[in-house]
């Protein structure tokens, strides 16, 4: 499942992985930044011509920032809503490189 993770996305495969987590057949995940990561990699995808700055602006502002907040599950998605439309803000401005 990790190696893939564009075959498993939405609520079966999350589903699917708790379950094997809960067995332990999978190793536990920070599901926070494997959201984040995944959405990045997507938006990486659609616009290449910003991979150079989003990548490492993600990896080292937004993640720690997303890491730090409460653990509450509204909280977390709040978190995920954060991170995602900071990401797309940037693409949609499309800054210079």
């Amino acid at each position: 499942m990790d190696q893939h993770p564009d075959l498993w996305t939405g609520r079966r495969a999350a589903y699917l992985r708790g379950i094997l987590v809960t067995y332990q057949v999978l190793p536990e995940r920070d599901e926070l930044a494997a959201r984040i990561e995944r959405h990045l990699t997507r938006t990486v995808k659609r616009h290449p011509e910003h991979a150079l700055l989003l990548s490492p602006y993600v990896r080292w502002s937004l993640l720690p920032r997303a890491r730090r907040a409460d653990p509450r599950p509204a909280g977390r998605r709040h978190r995920i809503r954060w991170a995602y439309t900071r990401i797309n803000t940037y693409t949609r401005l499309k800054f210079p490189l």
